[in-house]
């Protein structure tokens, strides 16, 4: 909102489709480069958030967006730029629920949800944070890797030419 105010059912949907997109975007992650950390940990947490919004919804006769979050997700290109991606995500997290923190007249559960949302945003954070190191060493393992097969694949196609032997 321009003002900064929000109504309650716009911070349940924003809440739980970030949830979302979140969560699609760590196990899209974790499908295209393994079971990498943080990833794998906070993946599990992420569907523990929208677990906790949930009956907020059914509290306050708000109907739970779909979850086409899937649709919405932008692979990185690296586990480095996917810890960078994390950093990000979590700092915008961090953002908004206190944003919604701030607002007059929040229910007493929704302040719980949101203080808790926001504290695990905040331990998320420092896990992508602690690990943007170990990041950029796995793709720079890969690298090498990859340019190993790259030599392999070389090599071979180098030394498939036809022999002769002479007697």
């Amino acid at each position: 909102a321009e003002d900064g105010d929000y109504t309650l059912e716009e911070m349940l949907i924003f809440a739980i489709e970030d949830e979302y997109l979140a969560k699609a975007t760590y196990e899209a992650i974790i499908e295209a480069y393994g079971e990498v950390k943080p990833f794998t940990r906070i993946v599990l947490a992420e569907q523990t958030h929208i677990d906790l919004l949930l009956p907020l919804f059914e509290t306050y006769g708000i109907e739970v967006p779909v979850n086409n979050a899937s649709e919405y997700v932008v692979l990185p290109d690296s586990i480095s730029s996917a810890l960078a991606t994390g950093v990000d995500a979590e700092n915008m997290n961090i953002a908004m629920y206190q944003a919604f923190l701030d607002q007059e007249d929040l229910p007493d559960d929704v302040r719980l949800v949101f203080e808790s949302l926001l504290n695990a945003s905040e331990h998320h954070l420092k896990a992508f944070s602690k690990d943007r190191l170990f990041g950029a060493g796995y793709d720079l393992a890969q690298k090498i890797q990859n340019q190993f097969r790259k030599g392999n694949r070389n090599q071979n196609q180098s030394s498939t030419g036809t022999c002769t032997q002479t007697a």
